[in-house]
Protein backbone atom coordinates (compact mmCIF):
# COMPACT_ATOMS: atom_id res chain seq x y z
CA UNK A 1 0.00 0.00 0.00
CA UNK A 2 1.24 3.49 -0.98
CA UNK A 3 -0.36 6.84 0.44
CA UNK A 4 -0.06 10.13 -0.57
CA UNK A 5 -0.01 12.47 3.14
CA UNK A 6 0.18 15.84 3.28
CA UNK A 7 1.41 17.76 6.47
CA UNK A 8 -0.13 21.30 7.17
CA UNK A 9 0.92 23.57 9.61
CA UNK A 10 -0.24 24.96 12.62
CA UNK A 11 -1.55 27.89 11.28
CA UNK A 12 -3.80 25.47 8.58
CA UNK A 13 -1.53 25.90 5.45
CA UNK A 14 -0.75 23.08 3.35
CA UNK A 15 3.41 22.85 4.41
CA UNK A 16 4.76 19.41 2.75
CA UNK A 17 3.43 16.53 0.69
CA UNK A 18 4.92 12.69 1.15
CA UNK A 19 3.85 9.29 -0.66
CA UNK A 20 4.95 6.49 2.11
CA UNK A 21 5.16 2.96 1.08
CA UNK A 22 2.98 1.35 4.11
CA UNK A 23 2.45 -2.78 2.87
CA UNK A 24 1.52 -4.99 3.47
CA UNK A 25 -0.32 -4.37 6.16
CA UNK A 26 -1.90 -7.37 8.46
CA UNK A 27 -5.70 -7.58 9.01
CA UNK A 28 -6.68 -5.97 12.06
CA UNK A 29 -3.37 -5.08 12.88
CA UNK A 30 -2.14 -1.66 14.48
CA UNK A 31 0.25 -0.44 12.38
CA UNK A 32 3.01 1.73 13.23
CA UNK A 33 5.44 3.24 10.81
CA UNK A 34 8.09 6.27 10.80
CA UNK A 35 8.70 8.78 8.31
CA UNK A 36 9.54 12.21 8.23
CA UNK A 37 8.38 15.17 6.97
CA UNK A 38 11.82 17.56 5.42
CA UNK A 39 12.34 21.00 7.36
CA UNK A 40 9.02 21.13 8.99
CA UNK A 41 9.56 20.84 12.47
CA UNK A 42 7.17 19.47 15.09
CA UNK A 43 6.24 22.36 16.95
CA UNK A 44 4.85 23.16 13.49
CA UNK A 45 2.85 20.22 12.62
CA UNK A 46 -0.54 20.89 12.90
CA UNK A 47 -2.70 18.12 10.93
CA UNK A 48 -1.77 15.30 8.70
CA UNK A 49 -4.18 14.31 5.80
CA UNK A 50 -4.15 11.13 4.11
CA UNK A 51 -4.76 12.46 1.02
CA UNK A 52 -5.46 9.52 -1.37
CA UNK A 53 -4.40 6.00 -2.25
CA UNK A 54 -1.83 5.84 -4.46
CA UNK A 55 -1.72 1.81 -4.67
CA UNK A 56 -3.35 -1.03 -2.89
CA UNK A 57 -3.00 -4.59 -3.74
CA UNK A 58 -4.46 -7.29 -1.66
CA UNK A 59 -7.95 -7.78 -0.20
CA UNK A 60 -9.79 -4.55 -1.74
CA UNK A 61 -10.27 -4.43 -5.06
CA UNK A 62 -10.05 -0.64 -5.82
CA UNK A 63 -7.94 2.53 -4.14
CA UNK A 64 -11.19 3.66 -3.07
CA UNK A 65 -12.11 0.57 -0.88
CA UNK A 66 -8.75 0.74 0.13
CA UNK A 67 -9.07 4.04 1.53
CA UNK A 68 -12.86 3.35 2.80
CA UNK A 69 -10.78 0.48 5.28
CA UNK A 70 -8.48 2.56 6.64
CA UNK A 71 -8.85 3.88 10.23
CA UNK A 72 -7.00 7.29 11.25
CA UNK A 73 -6.49 9.05 14.30
CA UNK A 74 -3.69 10.77 16.51
CA UNK A 75 -2.97 9.92 20.14
CA UNK A 76 -1.49 13.22 20.37
CA UNK A 77 -3.78 16.55 20.74
CA UNK A 78 -1.22 18.79 19.26
CA UNK A 79 -1.50 16.64 15.45
CA UNK A 80 -4.56 15.47 13.99
CA UNK A 81 -4.58 12.34 11.24
CA UNK A 82 -7.33 12.61 9.28
CA UNK A 83 -8.57 11.60 5.58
Amino acid sequence: MKLDLFAFDSDGIAAKRLAVELGPVPGRKTLVKLFDFPGLTCSRFGRVLLNDVLSCEGAATSREECLDRIETFSRIDAVSFVK
